[in-house]
């Protein structure tokens, strides 16, 4: 999930909450995303996801930015 929060904060004029408390704690595989634009890693562009997501999420994201960033 992201920018959920923001996106709650918006459609509320800023009045809505959430509260939620953790039912369990499991343990997962995790890889960490990072891109580099020129050969810097960007720290805004730097995902922590799911190793089975890891790949398609890499590509799909890279396909993304290569639509918005200009040459």
């Amino acid at each position: 999930m992201t920018d959920y929060f923001d996106k709650l904060k918006s459609v509320s004029s800023g009045y809505a909450s959430l509260d939620y408390e953790h039912k369990n704690w499991q343990h997962a595989s995790m890889k960490v995303v990072r891109f580099f634009i020129n050969g810097d890693p960007v720290d805004a562009l730097t995902f922590l996801v799911h190793d089975n997501n890891a790949r398609s999420f890499a590509i799909k994201y890279a396909e993304r930015l290569r639509e918005l960033i200009p040459r």
